[in-house]
């Protein structure tokens, strides 16, 4: 009983200590922070494991000063004191390491490899528009406002980056990021009676961090350089969109025009057309350079 209480106690105490230490994120959709994670991918296999939108936090204080070390001992302390106490109570006992460091991914989607299989697919265009994309997605999450990337999303990603940047910013945090280079690669394709769907994944290099309204950094860092790898969906629909959408921001019904608004909330609206639309991000790796 004196062991699990001491288990549970520490185990508080690490949680506590890293709420208290790891702020936000930084890059678009909090994806970019200050550890280390992922590695090199078996492209082997057509398709990969669970998936989660978010993932490691952004580290960081006023000075941009190496907080991860910190990080590595606190972690280490508590480990071992768990496996100190374990030995106590039972000299066989083992203490089961984590797979904090690994992530794993899902397209969502068996994966073909023959691009010709997609109807006019011009793979360097292609390329170019999504390394486009990121760029202005970037700026868009500095600027606070994502209206201009409204046809760039699936509805329900457009409204889930939406909440995510207006929450943030009613924290009064402003989001900085410096592309030094951003390149992209076809990883597959699949379709659906409906839609063509793209795996693309991004590899791009990075300065990015949080200020307050005063300047202050809250996360992230003005000058360490970070290579970040995404998993990017997108979606074509194979027949025009239908003109009857619904709002990204309520979920009102509206016939999509020039200049269309919301009659509910008066968010402005944008018919996706027939291009190909950003539907999921996920992170595969990030590495300080």
């Amino acid at each position: 009983m004196k062991r699990y209480i001491l288990r549970v106690t520490l185990v508080l105490l690490i949680l506590g200590l890293l709420l208290c230490i790891l702020p936000g994120h930084a890059d678009f959709g909090d994806f970019s922070g200050g550890s280390d994670f992922g590695g090199g991918s078996d492209w082997g296999s057509s398709d990969w494991g669970s998936s989660s939108s978010d993932w490691d936090y952004s580290s960081s204080d006023s000075h941009d000063g190496p907080i991860d070390t910190v990080i590595t001992v606190i972690i280490t302390v508590v480990g071992v004191s768990i496996w100190i106490a374990e030995m106590v109570g039972k000299n066989k006992s083992r203490v089961r390491s984590g797979s904090s460091g690994t992530r794993t991914y899902t397209w969502g989607f068996q994966l073909r490899k023959d691009m010709t299989g997609i109807p006019g697919y011009d793979i360097m265009a292609e390329r170019e528009a999504c390394c486009d994309l990121y760029r202005r997605m970037q700026d868009a999450w500095g600027a606070g406002d994502m209206t201009q990337l409204q046809a760039d999303f699936t509805p329900d990603a457009y409204a889930q980056y939406e909440r995510q940047l207006r929450e943030k910013t009613e924290r009064g945090e402003h989001a900085h990021c410096e592309v030094l280079d951003v390149s992209a690669v076809e990883r597959g394709w699949n379709e659906n009676d409906h839609e063509w769907m793209l795996a693309m994944e991004i590899t791009a290099e990075i300065r990015a961090w949080n200020e307050n309204d005063a300047g202050k950094v809250l996360s992230g860092s003005r000058t360490a350089r970070k290579e970040m790898r995404y998993a990017w969906v997108l979606k074509k629909p194979k027949t025009e969109t239908a003109r009857l959408q619904h709002c990204p921001n309520c979920g009102c019904e509206v016939e999509i025009n020039a200049g269309a608004v919301c009659p509910m909330c008066g968010a402005p609206l944008t018919a996706p057309g027939a291009g190909w639309q950003l539907s999921s991000i996920q992170g595969m790796s990030q590495k300080t350079l």
